[in-house]
Order: structure tokens, then sequence, then C-alpha cells
């Protein structure tokens, strides 16, 4: 059996787009780089702390879409 983790991707993602907004200049190569070192500094808890938190928005933001519908 195999099991995949999707904390792991959606921290990169997570990082990377932050990344992308605070520097609109930076290349891709750029924050690409600079999102491998920021996520390989962050513990595991860490890792499922911002997934959490992601997903908890995410969940909150549907929620709100519904009720303006």
């Amino acid at each position: 059996h195999i099991t995949i983790n999707p904390a792991y991707a959606t921290v990169d993602t997570i990082i990377h787009e932050c990344l992308h907004r605070r520097f609109p200049t930076w290349t891709e190569r750029g924050v690409r780089k600079v999102t491998t070192r920021l996520k390989h500094r962050l513990s595991e808890e860490e890792v499922q702390a911002l997934h959490e938190e992601y997903q908890r928005r995410a969940k909150k933001r549907k929620r709100l879409v519904r009720l303006s519908e």
C-alpha cells in the first residue's frame, strides 16, 4: 500500500503562490528555489498545521460563496 500525504504538495503550492504575491518581480525559477528552501525548513508538525489552516479557510470560503449565491 502506498499512502500519499497531500499536505506536502499543498504547502508547497501555498508557499509558492505567497512568494509570487509578495515578490511579483521574481522569476519563476527564483520562486521555486526559495519555495524549496522554505519548505525544507518546516517541521512535519508545521507542514500539518499550515495544511490544516488552509483546509479550514478553504471550507469557510466555500460556505461564504454558497451563502452569497
